[in-house]
């Protein structure tokens, strides 16, 4: 199925043109507030440790690009080094520095700019796109071969590779796709003998140590299970940085809640669009993730108004919705239940920097009268209730520059197998401008751009789940 990968670009292209009953006060700037008390009665609701003040967890300063690094980490291990075949989060963050690619991204607008071949001729049905090869160690049998391997999902519109002469190629698809263009632009490119090798010759790799040396002059990688063993190797000065701006360039993260639209009273936009009126995403910014508060997908200036903070127009909404607290407990109930309802916030159970924000979240539905609770667990749990809406809520957060618009907010990736629209989000609307985003004539990056900002400001109205901000 088809997936959006264009979604930073984009980005940057808009920001270039464009108590439980008691408001809780706001969290200090300098401190993080105290713990919230576990609740009474939740004993699988661990209490979290309390988090020391932002100055004591802030990553190093990235380093200039001038200096030269000996070692650095990487978030994430490897299993091989062939990105057509291994969709590893951190190799795909270290196949620039491995694999030429047809494209690449400008650091500063993200735009697509020519590197191993010139930017593709597109047809004005969409449907062809002819490279013309730069570099003379690529040739177009490289070229089909490593399109022809790649399991990326979003080439499954890839009808024909040719090789027109020595130095162009022309890639004809099944359907006027877009999404396909972005990424044959950028994937990376490997030699036609090595496509189906797990691990091309030519590399230093120890998969044991999970040790990479580049070429000379450049840094050996060390990658590391999560980014406190990233920290402690860091602080014994085993490696010089952490995915230094001048090696990896950072993407921004989009720290989200969301809420399993399937299940009532998740599936009533009005209660969703409560929940989030509760949360005080600006001090979860200054406190926790060092970011900008959120309102949808887009970070870009002018196109991210975060929701007001207002408990009590939240507790407002809750009661026009019928979840009122009828029993006098000081805990609401949903219509025609007896029982307090009880709202259930999963996170990674290894996730030091999101567990303070479910636990805040828990904090903050507490206050207008909803019984929330915490619950750890393990990455692979979570992703499991996730994929199969098996939760309520839940603290996650996605890499902007892997953030799929297609395969999160389509109706149609609610069951596919490739789709990753763990809310459930249905809205025909979205549905229709998302197909748009791919029949765009010549796939032109503007009139992407302003669809992109429609769907950004539907989602922000449907509060399909609660956009709580962007780590950079």
């Amino acid at each position: 199925m088809k997936q959006t990968i264009f979604f930073f670009s984009l980005i940057i292209l808009i920001a270039l043109s464009a108590c439980k009953n008691t408001d809780p006060a706001p969290l200090p700037t300098a401190t993080p507030p105290a713990t919230p008390p576990p609740i009474a009665g939740a004993t699988d609701t661990p209490v979290p440790p309390t988090p020391p003040p932002p100055t004591a967890t802030a990553a190093p300063t990235p380093t200039p690009a001038a200096v030269s690094f000996r070692a650095v980490g990487i978030i994430g291990r490897l299993d091989s080094l062939n990105p057509l075949l291994d969709l590893n989060p951190a190799l795909a963050k270290i196949s620039p520095l491995l694999y030429p690619s047809l494209n690449r991204r400008e650091a500063g607008t993200r735009l697509p700019q020519p590197f191993a071949a010139e930017l593709p001729a597109i047809a004005a049905d969409n449907l062809t796109l002819t490279f013309t090869l730069k570099l003379t160690d690529i040739t177009p049998a490289d070229v089909k071969a490593s399109i022809g391997t790649a399991i990326l999902p979003e080439l499954d519109d890839v009808r024909a590779v040719e090789t027109v002469d020595a130095r162009t190629v022309r890639i004809t698809l099944t359907e006027p796709n877009c999404t396909a263009v972005d990424t044959l632009e950028t994937m990376p490119i490997l030699r036609r003998t090595q496509v189906s090798t797990d691990t091309p010759a030519g590399f230093a790799w120890d998969a044991a140590s999970q040790t990479l040396k580049l070429s000379p002059g450049k840094p050996t990688l060390r990658f590391f299970p999560d980014s406190t063993a990233a920290q402690s190797a860091l602080a014994a000065g085993e490696i010089d940085a952490i995915e230094p701006p001048s090696l990896i360039e950072p993407m921004p993260r989009l720290i989200f809640a969301p809420f399993n639209n399937l299940q009532p009273p998740f599936d009533d936009p009005a209660v969703r669009r409560a929940l989030s009126l509760a949360v005080d995403r600006v001090s979860l910014a200054q406190n926790y993730f060092d970011g900008t508060p959120a309102a949808s997908i887009l970070p870009a200036e002018g196109e991210n108004t975060p929701p007001a903070f207002d408990p009590d127009a939240a507790r407002n909404a809750l009661d026009a919705a019928g979840i009122t607290d009828r029993d006098g407990d000081g805990w609401r109930e949903l219509p025609g239940e007896s029982q307090a309802w009880q709202v259930s916030i999963e996170v990674d159970v290894n996730r030091e920097d999101l567990q303070p924000i479910a636990f805040w979240l828990a904090e903050y539905y507490r206050r207008i009268g909803v019984l929330a609770r915490v619950e750890t667990m393990p990455f692979s749990t979570l992703i499991d209730d996730l994929l199969t809406r098996d939760y309520q809520v839940a603290v996650y957060d996605w890499r902007v520059d892997v953030s799929a618009v297609r395969a999160r907010w389509h109706s149609a990736a609610i069951d596919a197998e490739f789709g990753e629209n763990i809310t459930g989000y249905r809205n025909p609307q979205v549905d229709t401008l998302i197909d748009a985003l791919d029949t765009v004539p010549g796939c032109d990056v503007s009139a992407r751009a302003k669809i992109l900002r429609d769907i950004a400001r539907i989602l922000a109205d449907d509060h399909p789940g609660d956009f709580l901000g962007f780590s950079f």
